[in-house]
């Protein structure tokens, strides 16, 4: 894994964590519009699970997985800021900082940040991510690469 692969892991997570949250938005939806069957045995004999009821079994297992992503999340943006902070040229840790702890576009970095065009966000952007010390071990053990 590059320093770039171990940065963005953050952004990996949020976009895990907003698909999750949308999910529960839509089952939560379903779930209100849908009524549930009050009979208990089919007449075919079988028992099967009632939409309401495969959406409420649905929601409760994305929310624990949320609630895990969410603390991941947490536990790996401090990771992640503590590399950036790590940085000594002031100018590389601003970029980095906007670029993977505030998911920032390059249009807007530069504007940040002062330059006249996001193209020099481009050069200036490797020579930061060269400036990132990691431990091989970070590299090797890290969430983006279970996606």
């Amino acid at each position: 894994m590059t320093v770039k692969e171990y940065l963005r892991q953050a952004f990996c997570l949020k976009c895990d964590i907003e698909r999750k949250q949308n999910q529960i938005l839509e089952l939560q939806a379903m779930a209100e519009r849908t009524t549930g069957s009050y009979a208990a045995l089919r007449v075919s004999g079988t028992t099967s699970r009632s939409k309401l009821e495969n959406a409420v079994t649905r929601l409760a297992d994305i929310g624990d997985e949320l609630a895990k992503d969410l603390a991941t999340y947490r536990e790996k943006y401090r990771e992640i800021s503590a590399v950036i902070d790590a940085v000594e040229n002031p100018i590389y840790r601003e970029l980095l900082s906007l670029r993977y702890l505030s998911f920032m576009k390059w249009e807007d970095i530069a504007s940040a940040i002062g330059y006249s065009s996001y193209h020099t966000t481009h050069r200036v952007h490797p020579k930061a991510l060269r400036a990132v010390t990691i431990s091989k071990d970070a590299l090797e053990c890290t969430y983006c690469n279970l996606l």
